[in-house]
Formats: C-alpha cells, structure tokens, sequence
C-alpha cells in the first residue's frame, strides 16, 4: 500500500513538472491567450523611421539595407513591439 501511495505522488509530481516546463516554454503564447480571453487588444504598430539612406521599407514590416554590393541585411524594427 505505501509503494502505491508513493508511485502516485510520483506520477503527481512527474505531470506538475512536465506541466510546468511547457508552460514556461509557451509562455508568451499563454500570456497572448490570457490577454486576449480578457477583453484587451494589442497595442497599434508604431509608425515607420527612418532607418537610414540605403534602407528602404518592404511590405510595412521589413527593412531592407544594402550593406555592400551582393550583401544585403534585413530587419524587422516593428518586431519587438509584437512580444
């Protein structure tokens, strides 16, 4: 009976642990949800900057610069606001 008991508490603590590793890893998305199941909405997307003179904006989330010729760098300057 005592075994019983402890590979109950076992398999308790085992769920409790695997519950709490994903929910860590998802975090961002529970918060979303949470956010999202209480009424509020996300924030509006800041306006565009100017980022440089070789940058140009693509499709109002990616920046596109042109470093040197066959090398290119893109970048999403609006990401951060989204997390």
């Amino acid at each position: 009976m005592f075994i019983r008991i402890i590979q109950k508490v076992v398999i308790v603590l085992m769920v409790l642990a695997l519950t709490l590793v994903v929910s860590l890893y998802n975090r961002d998305m529970l918060m979303y949800q949470i956010m999202k199941l209480g009424g509020s909405e996300s924030p509006p997307l800041e306006l565009r900057t100017t980022e440089g003179p070789n940058t140009q904006w693509y499709d109002d989330d990616y920046t596109i610069e042109k470093i040197a010729e066959g090398t290119w760098a893109i970048g999403e300057p609006r990401y951060y606001q989204q997390n």
